[in-house]
C-alpha cells in the first residue's frame, strides 16, 4: 500500500480485483485445457501428466523446483516468526531456540517430502485446510465480527454471509473427498500409454539431428 502513487481506497481496491480477477482466469484455463487433454486421468501435479521426455515440460519441471526453492525460505520465515509469536510471546531472543525452531521446520518439510511422492495430495491438503479458510471463511467472518451494529449496507452483509456458506460447504465438501481418498488409497496414475511413440519419434528426430 505504500508503494502506491495513489493511496486511496479505490486504487487499492482496484489492485486487489485484477489481481484475484487474473489468477482465477488463469487457473481456470489452465483446468480446462489440462481437463480437455488429459480428461479424467489429469492428476493434482498436471506436470505428471506430460511424458518424461518432453524437454519443454522438463524445463516446467526445473522452473517449478527453482520456484519451491526459492520461496522456500520466505515460508521458513513466517512459520518460525508465527511459532515464536504463539509459544514465546515476551520471552527474550534466544539463538539457540532461534536455531532449534529453524531445524525443526526443515527437517520436517524434508521428512514429509522423502515419505511422499503425492505432491497432488499434499496440494489437496494445502487447499482445503489455508486456501478455502483464508479465502472464502475468514474475510467474511471477520467482516460479519468487526460490524455487529449493523453499520455496513446490507447487501455487503448478504454477500458475506454467502461467501461464507460458499467456503463452508466447500470445505466440507473437500475435506470428505480427501479423506475418503486417503482410506481408500487411491493412488494418480496418469495415462501415460502415449509416450511409447512420443518418446521413440523424439529419439528418432535426435539420432536423425545428430
Amino acid at each position: 500500500m505504500n508503494s502506491l502513487e495513489t493511496k486511496t481506497e479505490r486504487t487499492y481496491n482496484l489492485i486487489i480485483w485484477s489481481s484475484i480477477s487474473t489468477g482465477c482466469v488463469l487457473m481456470t484455463v489452465f483446468g480446462i485445457c489440462g481437463y480437455i487433454i488429459f480428461t479424467d486421468s489429469v492428476v493434482g501435479n498436471i506436470l505428471q501428466n506430460f511424458c518424461p521426455c518432453d524437454t519443454l515440460v522438463n524445463f516446467a519441471r526445473v522452473a517449478f523446483i527453482v520456484g519451491v526453492v526459492t520461496t522456500f525460505p520466505l515460508e521458513c520465515f513466517v512459520c518460525r516468526d508465527i511459532i515464536q509469536s504463539t509459544f514465546f510471546d515476551g520471552k527474550e531472543p534466544s539463538e539457540l531456540r532461534h536455531a532449534i525452531i529453524t531445524v525443526g521446520i526443515v527437517t520436517t518439510v524434508t521428512v514429509v517430502s522423502l515419505v511422499t511422492d503425492r505432491l497432488g495430495l499434499l496440494l489437496e491438503v494445502a487447499g482445503i485446510m489455508a486456501a478455502i479458510p483464508y479465502a472464502f471463511i475468514f474475510p467474511p467472518a471477520l467482516y460479519l465480527k468487526l460490524d455487529p451494529n449493523g453499520t455496513e449496507p446490507h447487501s455487503g452483509k448478504i454477500c458475506a454471509i454467502l461467501q461464507l456458506s460458499f467456503g463452508c460447504l466447500f470445505f466440507v465438501l473437500g475435506l470428505a473427498g480427501l479423506v475418503m481418498k486417503i482410506v481408500r488409497n487411491v493412488a494418480e496414475t496418469p495415462d501415460l500409454s502415449y509416450c511409447v511413440s512420443f518418446c521413440n519419434q523424439t529419439l528418432e528426430e535426435l539420432t536423425t539431428n545428430g
